[in-house]
């Protein structure tokens, strides 16, 4: 086996494992996209504009998520300087700014894929195609959102 297979096939497992690691930490999934999304379809699911709706709703509440998880991961950050010493202090400060700079990279592929996830759904020139892109980005931020769910912080032991 060439040296480049090899590595190929041992990234592509590590990130398998990584992957699966990360996915069992994460809220299990319901099968509803959202809160609210299946009754919103069964409501008003039935017209283009309904279901556009009820996406449109899924999107704000992964959206409004993960903003609210972005700042308890920056809190878990800050626990990170239990006692105030230096070491605590740049252990907290790193992952703050490694925090930043993963979710600033975060918006850019966002960004990137509404732009070009438009042009790869099947029917993009019709309303069915613009329902497909929109599930799509409900998708991306709901991931985004659940990926960022920090550990739950250790309580202090008393002395």
């Amino acid at each position: 086996m060439r040296l480049g297979r090899w590595c190929g096939w041992l990234t592509g497992a590590t990130l398998l494992t990584v992957g699966s690691a990360v996915w069992a930490q994460t809220p299990a999934f319901t099968g509803e996209i959202a809160p609210g999304f299946d009754q919103c379809m069964t409501e008003r699911g039935e017209t283009t504009m309904g279901e556009v709706d009820c996406y449109s709703q899924a999107y704000d509440y992964w959206d409004a998520e993960l903003n609210r998880q972005y700042k308890a991961a920056q809190n878990y950050c800050d626990s990170l300087n239990v006692t105030g010493s230096d070491v605590d202090k740049a252990v907290a400060q790193e992952c703050r700014a490694s925090l930043k700079e993963m979710q600033l990279r975060w918006i850019r592929y966002r960004d990137a894929m509404q732009t070009s996830n438009f042009f790869l759904v099947p029917d993009r020139d019709n309303q069915r195609g613009n329902i497909e892109h929109l599930r799509t980005m409900v998708y991306v931020v709901m991931t985004q959102a659940q990926l960022l769910t920090p550990p739950p912080q250790k309580q202090q032991q008393q002395q």
